[in-house]
């Protein structure tokens, strides 16, 4: 319904107007419904933490985004 990208557009308009540059986050790197919606709102994978999570153990991928050119 788009009610996650609404949410999406509203917070980087917000952290816009606070002077926020970049946003940063971070997602096991299966999650690749997560980091696909990631990517279409503009992050970029930066860095993994290897064997970050347990049960299972998995790697994080470490993304940022720039306020100021989000893709949404």
């Amino acid at each position: 319904k788009g009610h996650a990208t609404a949410l999406w557009k509203h917070l980087m308009q917000q952290a816009g107007w606070r002077n926020v540059k970049q946003v940063f986050l971070e997602a096991r790197e299966s999650n690749q419904t997560a980091l696909a919606w990631y990517k279409k709102l503009g992050f970029v994978l930066i860095r993994k933490r290897e064997k970050y999570y347990a049960n299972p153990e998995e790697d994080a991928l470490i993304m940022k985004c720039s306020v100021s050119s989000p893709k949404v």
